[in-house]
């Protein structure tokens, strides 16, 4: 994780700090002093200013990378939803041919136990198969 110096974005977001220099009764010096320290004080919020930029880019780059990171893991879990959802129907499909057959081996097998049968067809729930809707009345 990079580094951030927020006591800079502090001092950046302080509109106030001049005018603390200013109260600090410096207001008594002779005028060459006061040009002096006026041109000091620029030049401390030049190199402020400019460390601030710095530790703003940062945190920018810091976003960009989060967002992506965000976004990659959205991919992750949606395709983790879609398998998960997939294994759903399966289930639900061998649970449901196992009722409507007699045959609980596909579901075994879906649900990740060995099954040794001689017969492998008995594994698998055939394509044309569909499970019995009861009908109204029965």
């Amino acid at each position: 994780m990079v580094s951030i110096n927020t006591s800079v974005l502090a001092r950046l977001a302080d509109k106030d700090l001049d005018k603390a220099y200013r109260k600090a009764g410096m207001s008594n010096l002779p005028a060459n002093i006061l040009q002096a320290l006026e041109t000091k004080l620029e030049k401390k919020r030049e190199e402020a200013a400019g460390a601030a930029a710095e530790e703003i880019i940062k945190l920018y780059e810091s976003s960009d990378d989060a967002i992506v990171s965000s976004v990659n893991s959205i991919r992750e879990l949606r395709a983790q939803i879609k398998t998960h959802k997939k294994r759903l129907e399966k289930i639900a499909k061998a649970k449901a041919y196992g009722a409507g057959t007699g045959n609980y081996l596909p579901l075994a097998k879906v649900l990740g136990f060995h099954v040794a049968v001689d017969d492998k067809n008995l594994l698998d729930i055939p394509d044309d198969w569909k499970p019995v809707v009861p009908q109204e009345g029965e």
